[in-house]
């Protein structure tokens, strides 16, 4: 079965984090992992770094063109109506949110979740970077969205969080 991880966090994680996101990444990878990410930049972009081969990725985007992409196919756009369910489940202003910020929202739905194409295989946990490890913006909304899913959040803003990422996924 394949396996799969929501490698995603803050656009300003910092460049020290970014570059150890990459080396999660081809770790990552080498132990059968596919990447779920978003295409934005800073941390997206680091976890998308370390992927060496692109059939081990898959980039969901919340709008076709969104940070230069072009429909490839490790790139998802469709969402259907349970993503934007989940979506609105765990974000808190949903109501009042832009189509936008509704995209976005639900594109975090699709890393955790998959999608038709990957026969809803959900995602076995996410590896992110917050400032000071909070729950706050779009990553903040898959946190929310991964507790409520019961997959492992490890935030990398935690310095012991990959160690506890190898104990517990994969047996290291």
């Amino acid at each position: 079965m394949t396996k799969y991880y929501a490698g995603i966090g803050a656009r300003s994680t910092p460049l020290e984090i970014q570059a150890w996101m990459s080396q999660v990444a081809t770790w990552l990878e080498t132990l059968g992992y596919i990447l779920r990410s978003g295409g934005a930049p800073g941390a997206d972009k680091a976890f998308e770094a370390g992927v060496t081969n692109p059939g081990n990725k898959e980039i969901y985007l919340p709008w076709a063109g969104f940070e230069g992409y072009t429909l490839m196919p490790w790139t998802h756009m469709h969402y259907s109506t349970i993503h934007e369910q989940w979506a609105e489940a765990a974000y808190p202003h949903w109501k009042k949110a832009d189509y936008k910020t509704k995209q976005f929202m639900t594109r975090n739905s699709a890393q955790l979740l998959g999608t038709a194409d990957t026969s809803w295989v959900q995602s076995s946990f996410v590896v992110c970077w917050t400032p000071r490890g909070g729950v706050i913006g779009g990553t903040g909304q898959a946190i929310r969205m991964a507790r409520m899913l019961e997959i492992p959040v490890y935030n990398m803003a935690d310095p012991e969080s990959i160690q506890r990422l190898q104990q517990e996924q994969v047996g290291g």
